[in-house]
């Protein structure tokens, strides 16, 4: 959600997001006190899952009603650390999300007898040839 929390209307509003793909960058204009909703969608890459989670923040930056150009970078509302990485008095968490891993391996193993008299039965010194079959079940790195 992108909210005018100032006291003039902003104008001329983009947002950029570097680790994900937004589903409109152009917001326009944003009177004092009103919130669009937007949204960014990511593809997990083998990177994420390496790192266990994925890390997003977005930039948003307009125009002011002198004229200056304002920005300000995205805050995770379920941080509570609320750090103000660029010194405007508004907290800029990075949003962090975790990703749950599934690494599993399987391991199927299969003995055949070599009936070396055709017997039907086995006997010392016949021998077992084992086969082994190994899955992997899910994310294995």
């Amino acid at each position: 959600m992108i909210t005018n929390t100032g006291n003039t209307v902003l104008r001329n509003i983009n947002l950029t997001d570097d680790n994900g793909t937004l589903d409109r960058n152009f917001i326009g204009n944003l009177n004092v006190g009103q919130s669009i909703t937007t949204t960014s969608r990511h593809t997990i890459t083998q990177d994420d899952l390496n790192a266990g989670e994925v890390r997003n923040q977005i930039t948003g930056a307009g125009i002011n009603s002198n004229g200056d150009d304002v920005s300000d970078l995205s805050d995770d509302p379920d941080d509570d650390t609320n750090v103000d990485t660029n010194g405007n008095g508004n907290p800029d968490d990075i949003t962090i999300t975790p990703l749950t891993r599934n690494d599993d391996i399987a391991i199927i193993k299969e003995g055949i007898l070599n009936d070396a008299n055709g017997d039907g039965f086995a006997q010392v010194g016949e021998e077992i040839t084992y086969t082994f079959t190994i899955e992997i079940q899910g994310i294995v790195i």
